[in-house]
């Protein structure tokens, strides 16, 4: 990139860039300036294509325009990418130096300007001889443009290396995975130049959730889990995706699986919507709709339940029985108001006989809990939520978070979820052939409703008949809703 002091595009750069785009080669340097850069919303590592490049030059200008230069090269270091994984100065600096940027010393400083340009081919630790040029050539420059003078830039040449490997601050290493799903989000805002940006992540509850995960699948190694700990307006305050920080691939939002039972909230909610009351009766019955039988879990057989026992029992006769009764087209718009696809003319919709993630998931569930949708899970705090209309009446909504409290009642399947002193209340879902196991609910705390959400399971999809919805899922649920409720 040119630097500051140029104008917000340098034109000719661009042209030149534009040129090589289309004759399939290549711009890596020298097509942008740091208005250019910062107009693009961060730098992620993806390069820039032509038309990017295009739309840079009216949006840099406009930042040329309105903000000082130190603004702009504030924004720059705040989001620019220096290698493994990090962007921004604090963290290049901790993680390279371990010191805070107001500590660095001169030569300190020189190192990590000098790697922008190739953060992963200047890493000190893995090519310390290319690092330590790179760093002498930018103080041979600084001093070339008077910048410091020459002693003083032969003095910081002498200097040595930072040699051992600094290990991250923990609450870093656990929040990586949140950080790393909350980047899309923050590159895509506007922020007032200087201005920090405020998270909603709460390292309490990240490293409670990576905690639990942690103790409770110590015993089986080839088992993933991931939760999601979110307030029923969306903001999302932790995100945990593996069994450990290191693990952690984003299963909690990126990984699209079956909800299993967890999907039987649609038509219960709508059951509701209509009149229905939990102690109301329903036929559990074998059925059969179309070519399409379900069974019971363990081949359980049931007949008349009321609405409290089929939902608690997770009687999967029962489900779809109610869901034909209802109508799967209006089930299924009433889910789409909580931001999931339900394909309505599969029978076995209620099942959860479709793919979801488990973030997507969990703000349906928080959409019925603060009886508003949509809710669009943020990273963002002080961020305005969402627009959102009410879901169900009053009695209606009561009727529901009794429904989903009574569900982790003695000999339900939710009953791993009880947690002593805390109310509680959700549902388990285990999907076929024990490929996922999951539990979605909420805990009251001083605070309103808080949702938390679970999947336990293999990444390949194996069947284990060990894990149900009532199982690990539920006993994480518990352990993330305990500690939690207390933040």
């Amino acid at each position: 990139a040119t630097g500051v002091s140029a104008p917000g595009a340098c034109l000719a750069a661009v042209a030149g860039c534009l040129i090589r785009k289309l004759q399939g080669g290549g711009c890596a340097r020298g097509g942008s300036t740091l208005h250019m850069q910062v107009a693009r919303g961060g730098f992620r590592d993806r390069p820039a294509t032509a038309l990017d490049k295009a739309l840079e030059i009216p949006t840099a200008l406009w930042v040329a325009r309105r903000w000082s230069r130190d603004a702009v090269l504030e924004r720059y270091l705040n989001d620019a990418y220096w290698g493994a994984e990090l962007h921004g100065l604090n963290a290049a600096s901790w993680r390279y130096l371990r010191k805070r940027p107001a500590q660095l010393t001169l030569p300190e400083s020189a190192l990590l300007a000098a790697m922008l340009s190739a953060p992963n081919r200047t890493d000190p630790f893995r090519y310390p001889a290319r690092a330590r040029r790179e760093r002498n050539e930018v103080l041979t420059a600084m001093a070339r443009h008077g910048f410091i003078t020459q002693a003083l830039a032969a003095a910081a040449r002498r200097a040595p290396l930072p040699t051992a490997r600094p290990q991250p601050k923990p609450e870093t290493t656990q929040s990586r995975a949140f950080l790393r799903w909350a980047a899309p989000e923050v590159a895509a805002a506007e922020f007032d130049p200087g201005r920090p940006v405020r998270l909603t992540l709460d390292t309490r509850a990240q490293a409670a959730a990576y905690q639990a995960v942690a103790r409770r699948l110590a015993g089986r190694p080839d088992l993933q889990a991931s939760a999601v700990v979110m307030r029923t307006d969306g903001r999302v305050l932790a995100l945990v995706g593996g069994r450990s920080p290191e693990q952690d691939t984003g299963r909690a939002w990126a990984a699209r699986r079956s909800p299993a039972s967890t999907a039987k909230l649609f038509p219960y909610a709508e059951a509701l919507k209509r009149g229905w009351r939990p102690e109301d009766t329903l036929s559990a019955a074998p059925v059969t709709v179309g070519d399409y039988s379900p069974r019971n879990y363990g081949g359980a057989r049931y007949g008349q339940l009321t609405l409290t026992e089929a939902f608690g029992l997770s009687a999967n006769t029962a489900a779809v029985r109610l869901n034909e009764e209802l109508g799967p087209r209006r089930v299924a718009r009433l889910a789409a108001r909580t931001g999931v696809e339900v394909p309505a003319a599969i029978a076995a919709a209620p099942l959860g006989a479709y793919e979801v993630t488990l973030l997507e998931m969990t703000g349906a569930y928080a959409a019925f809990v603060g009886n508003c949708a949509p809710v669009k899970p943020t990273a963002l705090a002080g961020r305005p939520p969402e627009r959102c209309r009410r879901l169900l009446s009053n009695r209606a909504h009561g009727r529901l978070l009794q429904l989903l409290a009574s569900a982790t009642g003695p000999g339900f399947t939710g009953e791993g979820a009880r947690t002593s002193g805390l109310r509680v209340g959700g549902k388990t879902g285990t999907s076929a052939a024990n490929r996922d196991a999951l539990f979605i609910g909420f805990v009251e705390t001083r605070r309103g409703p808080l949702m938390v959400g679970v999947w336990v399971g293999a990444d390949q999809g194996r069947p284990d008949r060990a894990i149900t919805g009532g199982g690990l899922p539920a006993l994480l649920f518990a352990d993330i809703a305990r500690a939690s409720a207390r933040l």
